[in-house]
C-alpha cells in the first residue's frame, strides 16, 4: 500500500480571494474570518471590493485590515458587481483566483 504524501506550504498555489461587496454589514466580517480561520498557508490576500456601501461595511473591513495585512480593501466606483471583479483580478496576486459572495 502506497503512503500518500503529504503536501507541504511550496506544494500548494498562492490562492487570492476576491469578495464584492455592497452593504454587507451583518455578514463580511464572518465572510472574511472564514477565510482567515482556515489557516491556509499560502493565502496570498483577500480582496474586499466596495460598490459604496452606505453601512458600516467599510468601516468593518478597515478594521480587519488594521490586524490581517493580507485582507486590502478597494473602491469600486461603478457599483456592479461585474467591474468589482476586473478591478480585483488585475490587482491580484495569487496563482488562484477564489471570487466569493459577501454574505
Amino acid at each position: 500500500m502506497q503512503k500518500k504524501k503529504s503536501m507541504s506550504s511550496f506544494d500548494q498555489p498562492t490562492v487570492t480571494i476576491a469578495i464584492p461587496t455592497y452593504n454587507e454589514e451583518e455578514h463580511i466580517g464572518r465572510v472574511i474570518f472564514g477565510f482567515i480561520n482556515q489557516n491556509y498557508p499560502n493565502l496570498e490576500e483577500i480582496l474586499v471590493c466596495d460598490g459604496g456601501s452606505t453601512d458600516k461595511t467599510v468601516g468593518i473591513v478597515e478594521g480587519i485590515t488594521q490586524k490581517y495585512p493580507q485582507v486590502k480593501l478597494m473602491h469600486n466606483p461603478q457599483k456592479h458587481q461585474t467591474f468589482a471583479l476586473n478591478l480585483m483580478i488585475e490587482k491580484a496576486k495569487g496563482e488562484i483566483f477564489l471570487r466569493a459572495d459577501s454574505h
